[in-house]
């Protein structure tokens, strides 16, 4: 399935509808079968230096990590881990408690600034693991398999 210069693989009963943003494109992927709803926006950075530096690209993802926003909106502690997906720096945040909380994936490509986000909200283990399990297959169009 492709979401705009990325693409991401899910199970076949999937389905995507993008809606019109003002300066990204955001949209869903969703699965009605398995009640499953992701969000996603994707946009590129309007200043971007092309600096590919793996260090840098962690320390940037631990700074502009979502964990304490969701923290304080769910009431619930959310782990926080970087992840490399293909050849890029990732930031996974997950709930603690299965059922209340964001699964939530952020990976730019350090080359262009072009960035993808998804988030899933409350969901059960079985769900939980779904969605991580798209998340690893996160690619940007043209890359190797």
């Amino acid at each position: 399935m492709n979401v705009t210069r990325w693409t991401v693989q899910v199970p076949k009963n999937f389905k995507d509808s993008t809606v019109q943003g003002i300066d990204s494109s955001p949209g869903y992927i969703y699965s009605v079968l398995d009640s499953i709803y992701l969000s996603y926006d994707s946009c590129e950075e309007l200043v971007w230096n092309g600096d590919c530096n793996f260090e840098k690209e962690v320390e940037r993802k631990k700074r502009h990590s979502m964990v304490d926003t969701y923290n304080k909106s769910f009431g619930v502690i959310h782990n926080f881990r970087i992840d490399t997906i293909g050849d890029r720096v990732a930031s996974i945040i997950t709930s603690t408690k299965l059922g209340k909380g964001v699964t939530d994936i952020s990976i730019q490509d350090c080359a262009t600034g072009e960035s993808l986000g998804i988030t899933a909200w409350n969901l059960t283990l079985e769900k939980q693991k779904i969605v991580l399990e798209i998340f690893k297959t996160i690619r940007m169009q043209g890359d190797k398999k």
